[in-house]
């Protein structure tokens, strides 16, 4: 069960995950100590953790949402196959094993990026159609379109958290160096 200070350190790191203890515990008027117990726990409890995701749109890249139909002998691995790629972030089976959904993210410029994928797939995957389509927006909203964000904490907070480099969107801007990091 997460409480308001669980929330609260949740959507600290949401805003900062690079975020030293002591200044979320100034932000959430409370000891390091206790969030570094509280950060600890909800690593071993609740499987918190950091990733590091970047906008694809910020940093040139499109997003394609690409489906496989393959033999059922062939699709899990091909799945596999997918899951392990740099630029697929996530893969989903359908259709009674049949169907493969992918989201790939292509550099921009690639001239027919559905068929970049399906360049560096073993020849013998039992593909026998695909489809892609760009996308261009994704909505959310209900009550299981949760974002990953707690809205714990107030304007105030927020301020002292967000990153002196920051840009005024409350996003960081990218230099070269973090272009080439990405």
């Amino acid at each position: 069960m997460l409480d308001d200070l669980d929330r609260g350190l949740i959507h600290a790191l949401h805003l900062d995950g690079r975020a030293s203890f002591s200044g979320i515990a100034r932000a959430l008027g409370v000891s390091t100590q206790t969030v570094a117990r509280r950060y600890q726990r909800l690593r071993a409890n609740a499987s918190l953790r950091l990733v590091g995701l970047p906008d694809p749109r910020r940093v040139g890249r499109s997003q394609w949402v690409v489906r496989l139909t393959t033999s059922p002998a062939a699709t899990r691995a091909l799945a596999q196959s997918l899951a392990r790629r740099p630029d697929t972030s996530w893969v989903k089976l359908l259709s009674g094993g049949t169907e493969i959904f992918a989201m790939v993210h292509v550099p921009h410029g690639v001239d027919d990026p559905p068929s970049m994928l399906l360049h560096d797939l073993p020849r013998k995957t039992g593909i026998t159609s695909v489809s892609a389509q760009y996308l261009l927006h994704s909505y959310r909203g209900g009550p299981t379109a949760w974002q990953g964000i707690a809205q714990t904490l107030d304007e105030g907070q927020q301020r002292q958290l967000r990153p002196a480099h920051a840009a005024p969107s409350g996003r960081p801007s990218l230099d070269r160096a973090d272009q080439a990091l990405l």
